[in-house]
């Protein structure tokens, strides 16, 4: 049965990801015997798709023939990803932060021994701890922005 050209480019992306059923997969074989552009279109797909999938590349989310699945996959593990990086940062930043800031409490008043012993070691710490929350905050401002 010859479908209109069009019918079949909408469905080659699914024909192509292996995802269409037995029957849309034989329409849509039947149409490219008979149709060389569409089956050209269909070979670059193809080609496209084997490229992707070997370089481990994911599609772009706005990909018009991704399924909402796979959409919902791919934003899922950035979200869990920039999450991840987020806590990484939070727990590094807390720790630079707070190393520097270590006191003792002695009869002749409040020591911070690392200031005193290494100040050099405890101002670099703090700098370090500066640039660790700016980026905790710019990560979570992607976040916000992105609606990740």
């Amino acid at each position: 049965m010859k479908l209109n050209p069009d019918v079949v480019r909408d469905l080659l992306p699914i024909y192509v990801a292996g995802e269409a059923s037995a029957a849309t997969r034989s329409l849509v074989e039947e149409n490219l015997s008979i149709d060389p552009d569409l089956a050209r279109l269909a070979e670059l797909m193809a080609a496209a798709e084997s490229t992707m999938v070997a370089l481990a590349l994911p599609e772009p989310p706005s990909s018009p023939g991704m399924p909402d699945e796979r959409r919902e996959l791919l934003a899922l593990a950035e979200t869990r990803r920039w999450l991840r990086a987020r806590g990484w940062l939070m727990g590094l930043a807390l720790a630079s932060s707070l190393i520097p800031l270590m006191l003792t409490f002695e009869s002749s008043g409040v020591h911070f021994p690392i200031f005193e012993a290494a100040p050099r070691l405890a101002l670099t710490l703090l700098a370090f701890a500066v640039g660790l929350w700016i980026a905790f905050f710019l990560v979570g401002r992607r976040l916000r922005i992105t609606g990740l």
